[in-house]
């Protein structure tokens, strides 16, 4: 594999959950601003908030952005270069048809435009399952605050929502409760597409595995938190394990 400075450091990143009592210079914010301004997409017109509240901050990071998406500013931006919506739904975001995108449609109307993943066509933008589960990254609070929102007619009306506004996938864990809401959307008729976390509760991986396979996902994938852990322990095979237990799970783009 081709090897250079740049490489190195994006192929050995890792999460960051607890950090020193240091904070960053206005230097290195305005560096971090500034790169992530070179970021090849349409957002980078938006605004960025910053707070300093290590207090409020999640995991109590000295620093936390908050990147607010201008689409009056983007709409601009579009018709003068002569672009048309992807979708004619006012309310979705004005993502460009004229920039090389493809787009598609289901029985309710235009989707959002899409990538290829295996063999399936993923809107640019998919819906997160954290809340679902009842994952806030914030609090104790909050997590159970969204468990009792999200009860299971709520989920599945989520998922019908996404639909019809154009989203046709949804990333969440490989949990039971979460298996069991796909199920039930499908056996509703509903159409998303499932992309499943492994489930690191689950003693056996594998098995966990296997369960989400029966249910339809389009992709499974190891959950990040534990490949950083198996890093940080030398003990990197062990995502090697998990891959080839999703290979072996005999999902359609594995075959």
């Amino acid at each position: 594999m081709l090897r250079n400075d740049v490489l190195d450091l994006i192929m050995n990143r890792g999460s960051i959950r607890s950090y020193t009592d240091e904070e960053p210079s206005d230097e290195v914010i305005e560096a971090i601003v500034r790169a992530g301004q070179q970021a090849p997409f349409a957002g980078q017109l938006g605004s960025l908030l910053l707070s300093r509240n290590r207090g409020e901050n999640p995991f109590g990071a000295p620093l936390l952005f908050t990147v607010c998406v201008d689409v009056n500013r983007l709409e601009l931006v579009m018709r003068k270069r002569g672009w048309e919506r992807a979708t004619s739904d006012p309310a979705m975001p004005p993502w460009p048809s004229g920039a090389g995108m493809r787009n598609m449609r289901n029985e309710r109307g235009p989707v959002l435009s899409t990538v290829r993943l295996g063999t399936f066509d993923v809107t640019r933008l998919i819906c997160g399952g954290n809340p679902f589960s009842g994952i806030s990254h914030v609090s104790a609070e909050l997590d159970a605050e969204m468990l009792h929102y999200y009860a299971m007619p709520r989920l599945l009306a989520c998922l019908d929502e996404c639909w019809s506004r154009g989203i046709n996938t949804f990333q969440s864990r490989g949990d039971r409760h979460q298996m069991r809401m796909y199920m039930e959307h499908r056996d509703g008729g509903g159409r998303m597409q499932w992309i499943a976390q492994t489930a690191s509760e689950f003693a056996d991986i594998a098995a966990n595995i296997r369960q989400i396979a029966a249910f339809g996902p389009i992709a499974i994938y190891h959950h990040g938190t534990q490949t950083d852990k198996f890093w940080h322990a030398g003990r990197i095979d062990r995502a090697e394990l998990t891959r080839q237990a999703v290979m072996m799970a005999l999902l359609p783009w594995s075959s």
